[in-house]
């Protein structure tokens, strides 16, 4: 979940993401991954993501970075409107209305958070962290839009080994 005010339609928009790591060195683990996001529209991060386990244990806390891009499941469900006014009174009155492209943007979001084993092959975790991303949209006359997000990023999931 992804929590904040985000200015669209879903105060905390759901996010399902997977990734595939790999120990590096230690406890040092990095990965990609894939998911998928519903904000005004669809979008798929797809991330690198660098993880830092703190013991080699069954239970152990750790710090994550995923970083990547959103990519624009769907055309955007955003309007631009070209406005003219009035010299005389200030007012301004839509001229016309147009859909804008969705074409995603940049996506960080460090965490920290704790993991479980509670066999050899499965645990689970729980991590909360910061979520930026940036979401550009484009429109007739090279118009653009560019819209970032600040968020609080809630995970809980699932880990087989």
């Amino acid at each position: 979940v992804l929590v904040g005010n985000s200015g669209n339609n879903q105060s905390a928009p759901f996010s399902f993401t997977a990734s595939v790591n790999v120990r590096v060195i230690d406890r040092f683990y990095a990965g990609v991954g894939l998911g998928t996001e519903f904000l005004e529209e669809s979008y798929m991060p797809a991330f690198a993501q660098f993880q830092y386990k703190f013991r080699d244990a069954r239970f152990t806390p750790f710090i994550n970075l995923q970083m990547g891009y959103q990519v624009a499941l769907e055309d955007g469900n955003r309007r631009h409107y070209t406005n003219y006014s009035s010299s005389s009174s200030y007012v301004y009155y839509p001229q016309t209305s147009e859909r804008l492209n969705a074409e995603g943007g940049f996506l960080i979001n460090p965490s920290v958070g704790f993991q479980r084993f509670t066999s050899d092959n499965f645990g689970w975790f729980f991590a909360f962290g910061y979520r930026y991303h940036q979401l550009n949209y484009s429109g007739d006359n090279s118009y653009k839009l560019e819209t970032n997000y600040s968020r609080l990023s809630l995970k809980i999931g699932f880990i087989f080994n």
